[in-house]
Parts: structure tokens; sequence; C-alpha cells
């Protein structure tokens, strides 16, 4: 499998900390290992706190700004760096992630800049997407592979149903550009959810033999971005996104991410 766990915490040379594993490739992710100590030293919390408060342990060890130059974020003067995710930017720092609008931030919000804040990836995206299982290796009809079926679709049909210029207003908001080369005459965009971890969301309209249906896809280059599951984290998110957006006129002050794009493999 081609799996390494180490032992040291993350610092400005690019080990990993406890829990994580690097594979062949250089790539961080949780593994089982990170998610029994979580367990182990955060009793009483929610899973995705205690995924945050593991992930913002490693921060103070790590030198944010000499990374910032390669994932195209901005460093500030005091050492953090301001991370944007679905365009609202955060700002991440030895002491952990917090959004700048003042607004309330769910911990998977904070978790994926962190996490992001701290990647290891180099280079420009590949902008050739695929499903999150080709990424993975994991077969198709586990839980790690929900994101590429109906836990997309299920939510977003409700949400959207076949309002097209809904579902485009809310895309085109999250700062995504339409892109034609999907040849499944449905219509898709390229979602830029982090500055190097692009998605790509594609809408099939129902036909005569099928019903409409949702998918997201996730740059071939996104795992040297982020760990996998970070991936899976990302792409629940985008469906959150989506759900939860209104025009500017009604939309609510916050919201809470929603019952059912919140649950992410974690």
């Amino acid at each position: 499998e081609c799996r390494v766990r180490a032992p040291s915490s993350i610092v400005a040379d690019g080990r990993p900390g406890p829990g994580y594993f690097v594979d062949c490739m250089g790539r961080i992710g949780y593994g089982f290992e990170g998610r029994r100590m979580m367990a182990e030293k955060n009793p009483g919390k929610t899973g995705y706190e205690k995924l945050y408060d593991w992930v913002a342990e490693n921060l103070p060890e790590f030198n944010l700004a000499n990374n910032a130059k390669y994932l195209a974020l901005a460093a500030t003067e005091d050492g953090a760096v301001i991370v944007p995710l679905f365009k609202r930017e955060f700002r991440v720092d030895k002491a952990g992630a917090s959004p700048l609008d003042g607004k309330p931030a769910h911990f998977n919000y904070k978790s994926l800049a962190a996490h992001y804040a701290m990647s290891l990836g180099r280079g420009e995206p590949a902008m050739d997407f695929v499903k999150l299982t080709v990424l993975s290796g994991v077969p198709i009809g586990t839980s790690s592979s929900s994101l590429d079926g109906p836990r997309v679709s299920a939510p977003l049909l409700r949400r959207f149903g076949d309002d097209f210029e809904a579902l485009e207003e809310a895309a085109l908001a999250l700062g995504g550009v339409p892109d034609g080369k999907d040849a499944s005459l449905g219509c898709a965009w390229i979602i830029p959810a982090l500055p190097k971890v692009p998605l790509r969301l594609v809408y099939l309209p129902a036909d005569e033999e099928f019903g409409a249906e949702f998918s997201i896809l996730y740059d071939r280059k996104g795992p040297e971005f982020l760990g996998f599951e970070a991936l899976a984290f990302l792409g629940g998110l985008l469906v959150d996104q989506l759900v939860r957006y209104e025009s500017p006129a009604d939309k609510p002050e916050a919201a809470a991410p929603s019952s059912e794009a919140a649950k992410i493999p974690a």
C-alpha cells in the first residue's frame, strides 16, 4: 500500500504529525490512527471538533508564511496566511483558523483551511477532472465512494430540481466558471474551492430514460495538495454551499451546514 506513518509533528520541512500518513507521492492523509488518537485525546467533543483540534495542533510548528508561495496564499507580516475557501477568507496562524468576516464557521471549514495551509503540494492543478473513486482506488459502492453518487445528487435535486437558473446563479456565486468540455449534453462549472484545488460540478438534465443527476469531479492533482479524506470533505462542503445558497436579497446572516451535506466521510 506504500504508506509510512511518522511519529513526529509537522514542521517546516514537511514531516507529518501523529496519525498522519504519507504515501508514495508524499501526500498527507489523516488515516485510521489519526482518528483513534483524536477520539482518545478529545473526549466529549463532536468528531468535527476533534478533527479540527487535531489538525490545529500541528500549526505552531509549521512555517505557514514560507509555504504560502507554493499554495497561492497571501502571507501577513505576523506569519499568518489567508486561505480563500469557497470565496470566504480564513486567517490561519499558529493558534488556528478563523474567518475574516467574523461570522461563525463550522469546524469542517476551519479544518480544511488549516489543512490546506500546511499542504506540501507544489505546482499547478492538472485541470483534468475525475471521480473521487478514481483518485482513491476505493471500489464503487463503499462508504468512501458515496460522494460520487446519490449523496451529491439527492440534496441538490431537492434544492434546485429543474431550476437551472437558480443552479447557475449559485455556481457563479461561488466563483464557478462555465466549462463546456463535457460531451454529456449536460452543464458544468469549474469551482475554485481552494486556490490550487478546483472542483468540477456537473449537472445532467433528465431525459426519457434517466432522471436528472449531479456529480462532483476532482482534479487529478488534487491529492497532491490534500489527503483523500480532506478532498472528500471538500466535495461535501461544495454540496453544502450550493444547498444553502440564497440570492443576496434574502440570504440569512448565518446558517449552519445542512444536516445532509455535513455528513461527510471522516
